[in-house]
This record gives structure tokens, C-alpha cells and sequence, in this order.
């Protein structure tokens, strides 16, 4: 009988026991779980760094090339203005017309330039704004 009291003391040790076991093993694959999403927050965190400085970095570039473009602008219009001024002789002078088809080129690229860095900034700060809700969140 008291043999039998040990054998059962005995199993329900090693019951116990293997249970310990499961909980250490879950715990190891929380701990595990959390860093691998601090890592992940880390990463998120540099690249919404990241983001950010070229979302500025564009933005400048916008601004530099929106004052290029208002110059070009200024000056195709003095230039239209110029060439009104002037008696037209019957014969068109081609260099003023070079120079208006010149300023032309200069504004249309300007312009697409223009276009081309507001849409990276917007993209820029569509990226910014997906990634910070997902690192403010995981922390």
C-alpha cells in the first residue's frame, strides 16, 4: 500500500513536471515572439527615419524647382512682353523666337520636374504615414 502511495506521489510528480516543462517552452516562445517584434519596431523605426529625411529632401527639391519655374515663367512672359513691344518688321526674328521656344522648353520641364517631386512626396508621405500607425502601435 505504501508502495502504491509512492507509485501515484510519483506520477503526479512527473505530471507536474512535464507541465512545468510546457510553460517553460511557451514562455521561451513568447520571449522569442517579443523580439522578434522589437526588432521588427526597430526596423520600421529606421525606415520611417529613413522616409522622412527623403520626404524633406524632396520637399526642398520641390520648393528649388516650383522658384525655378516662376523664374522661367517671369521671363517667357517678359520675353512675350518684349517681343509685343516691338514693331514686328515683316521679317520674324528668329532669335527672339528661338529664345521664347527655348523658355518654352525650360518651363515644360520645370513643370513635369514640379510634378514629378510633389507625387515622390506624396508617395513619401503615404509610405511615412503606413509605417508610423504600425511602430507607434507595436510599441
Amino acid at each position: 500500500e505504501e508502495v502504491e502511495k509512492l507509485r501515484a506521489e510519483l506520477a503526479e510528480t512527473k505530471e507536474k513536471l512535464e507541465e512545468v516543462k510546457a510553460q517553460k517552452g511557451s514562455v521561451a516562445l513568447l520571449q522569442n515572439d517579443v523580439k522578434s517584434k522589437a526588432a521588427e519596431i526597430e526596423r520600421l523605426k529606421e525606415q520611417v527615419s529613413k522616409e522622412r529625411a527623403t520626404s524633406r529632401a524632396n520637399l526642398q527639391k520641390v520648393m528649388r524647382i516650383t522658384s525655378e519655374k516662376k523664374v522661367a515663367e517671369e521671363a517667357l512672359a517678359q520675353a512675350q512682353a518684349q517681343l509685343q513691344a516691338t514693331p514686328q518688321p515683316p521679317a520674324v526674328d528668329q532669335q527672339a523666337l528661338a529664345e521664347i521656344e527655348t523658355l518654352r522648353a525650360q518651363l515644360h520641364s520645370a513643370q513635369g520636374a514640379t510634378q514629378r517631386a510633389e507625387a515622390e512626396v506624396e508617395r513619401l508621405r503615404a509610405a511615412s504615414a503606413d509605417a508610423s500607425p504600425r511602430a507607434d502601435t507595436a510599441q
